[in-house]
């Protein structure tokens, strides 16, 4: 595993090293890649990486500068279609970008500021970044793909659900305008629901008793699916991962902030530059 931390880049500079770190680790691969290498992306750019599990996630821009995700079991490079995607993908959000002004029609990638990526061959990556203009329409964004240590071995099931689960949070593009402040901390991209309503998230705050100045927090995040929801509508747990929690400081934490365990070991950093997207700590 790999973290990054506090790396002063531009947007599209940000998210050429996504493609270039996660694909380069043992198991995962550069499917494709518009921009031949480029060292930033720009708006039309794309890649689409290929996961361990043999699944392919493809991130492109926008035309407004908003990442959009697709994600599914075969995209087809030679058409840039999908021979197989999967129905509820993070897709149908036009894109998420790192911005305040919910009226603003169009994000830079030559905007500056600085990111974090934790990216693991096994666990799979979540990636974060700051916009830092001082313009007053600076905010963050979070996005990410966890491996989902199975409960159950729902690959051979009747149903399918993706191998990965995905945190999407920051400004939110729906219709033709980042309209939408929005997090969703385990998305599922098979079932109906984006995130099922048995999803447990990993959590914790700064104690608010006085005698105490800790960090209680648990893990790990379990995920259901609604594929495989009973008649009582109860969904199904699949699959669990430690790579982010969810913040419930407010105050009481600061961005940057790190969590320990009981013996000591750095295990997570508080990123909350500009609370657009939610506060949360990322596996370090």
């Amino acid at each position: 595993m790999t973290f990054d931390n506090n790396i002063t880049a531009t947007f599209g500079e940000s998210l050429a090293d996504v493609r270039d770190k996660v694909s380069s680790m043992t198991n995962w691969s550069l499917k494709n890649d518009s921009t031949a290498g480029a060292t930033a992306l720009t708006n039309g750019d794309s890649f689409c990486l290929t996961t361990p599990t043999g699944e392919d996630v493809r991130w492109s821009v926008n035309n407004d500068g908003g990442v959009v995700i697709e994600y599914g079991p075969d995209y087809d490079v030679a058409n840039t279609t999908w021979n197989d995607q999967y129905a509820n993908d993070p897709s149908q959000y036009r894109g998420w970008a790192p911005r305040t002004d919910t009226n603003y029609a169009s994000i830079q990638l030559t905007s500056t500021g600085n990111y974090w990526l934790y990216y693991s061959d096994a666990e799979g990556f979540v990636y974060y970044f700051e916009r830092e203009e001082g313009d007053g329409a600076d905010g963050d964004m979070a996005l990410g793909m966890a491996e989902l240590n199975k409960i159950w071995n729902y690959d051979n099931a009747a149903n399918r659900e993706g191998d990965y689960a995905m945190l999407l949070s920051g400004l939110q593009n729906v219709g033709d305008r980042y309209t939408n402040v929005r997090t969703y901390w385990n998305f599922v991209s098979a079932s109906n629901d984006d995130v099922a309503q048995t999803t447990i998230t990993a959590s914790g705050q700064v104690n608010p008793d006085a005698n105490y100045s800790n960090y209680p927090y648990f893990t790990p995040n379990v995920v259901g699916s609604s594929q495989y929801q009973n008649d009582a509508g109860h969904d199904a747990f699949i699959g669990t991962h430690d790579l982010w929690i969810q913040d419930d400081s407010d105050s009481t934490s600061a961005h940057l902030d790190t969590v320990q365990d009981s013996g000591g070991t750095n295990v997570y950093t508080i990123l909350k530059a500009h609370s657009i997207a939610d506060d949360f700590g990322m596996k370090m």
